[in-house]
């Protein structure tokens, strides 16, 4: 893996909603998103996301999902809210899931 690469895999990624192990969690919405929206499809989202709904990924991100889970590395879910695609990461420790645009990755 290339050194840029290896440098975004590790970067904090900036979240729409992070969820702690504290379950403390805290809230931003962009702004061209309507917050009832993200109001309204966030619960779901998340339940998708723990249940292994991964949403919108490909059979190699799908694979890649079920081996992170053996393994204990990043597992990455893909959604549509109101046409606007949302990226949900669990990081490897299981510390934190995060909630985020691809933009902000």
């Amino acid at each position: 893996m290339a050194a840029e690469q290896r440098e975004r895999h590790h970067a904090v990624p900036r979240c729409l909603l992070r969820l702690h192990e504290e379950a403390s969690g805290e809230l931003r919405f962009p702004r061209e998103a309507g917050v009832g929206a993200w109001l309204e499809f966030t619960h779901e989202l998340l339940r998708r996301h723990l249940s292994g709904d991964w949403g919108e990924l490909d059979a190699h991100d799908r694979r890649e999902n079920a081996r992170s889970l053996k393994h204990g590395f990043r597992v990455l879910s893909s959604y549509r809210v109101g046409g606007q695609k949302v990226w949900i990461i669990t990081e490897a420790d299981r510390s934190s899931t995060c909630l985020l645009l691809p933009s902000e990755y």
